[in-house]
């Protein structure tokens, strides 16, 4: 319907946001399909309350994230590995969450982009995306200063692709850390992204970041 107004090249610029431009569905289609974010927002409310917090979780993480990481950052307040498993399998099968295998074998978990901006948003609403920021800086800082230790040993090689793989994330994570309303160097999230610039200087220097 947006094509009536804008041509494609215009509305692919209007994009970044695209639940607030993708609207005004078929009147005489149910309300949930007459928009993008109904459909998405009546999939998520068939969800139980902890799976409805396990997805709002996974939207902290991009271009996706391996089980550990999820596990590591979302199952504050859920239920153990068997919950967390059981809670990612309905998200998949409710097909929230794309699962895909590695070239490694190693299974990654990712949101389809107007997905990961609902997600976010219910993040915000809830009042959870501090906490799980910080869950999620904290975690990619203990994987940065190990890769950082491979890449001194006969390990370099697992530690420069542990690092482009969540390269994404990484950058998330540092952002995090800059952007606290304190800006003095002696708090806490400051000092945790002063540690991660440190333990990723030598690989982005190196791949050219």
């Amino acid at each position: 319907t947006r094509l009536t107004l804008f041509s494609p090249q215009a509305l692919l610029a209007r994009l970044q946001r695209p639940l607030s431009v993708l609207t005004g569905g078929p009147v005489d289609a149910p309300v949930r399909q007459q928009t993008l974010r109904s459909t998405i927002e009546w999939s998520y409310c068939l969800l139980s309350e902890e799976a409805q917090r396990l997805f709002r979780r996974l939207s902290v993480f991009v271009n996706g994230c391996t089980l550990e990481a999820g596990e590591a950052v979302c199952c504050s307040g859920i239920e153990g590995v068997a919950s967390f498993l059981d809670g990612v399998t309905t998200l998949i099968d409710n097909h929230l969450v794309q699962r895909r295998e590695q070239a490694d074998g190693e299974v990654r978990l990712f949101l389809l982009e107007t997905i990961h901006e609902y997600g976010l948003d219910c993040l915000r609403t809830h009042g959870e995306e501090e906490g799980t920021r910080q869950a999620h800086a904290r975690y990619y800082l203990q994987l940065a200063e190990t890769a950082q230790l491979e890449l001194n040993g006969s390990q370099q090689a697992v530690g420069f692709e542990r690092l482009a793989r969540e390269h994404e994330n990484l950058r998330t994570a540092l952002y995090w850390t800059l952007e606290g309303p304190e800006r003095s160097g002696r708090n806490e999230r400051s000092r945790e992204g002063l540690r991660l610039g440190v333990a990723l200087m030598r690989s982005w220097i190196i791949q050219g970041y």
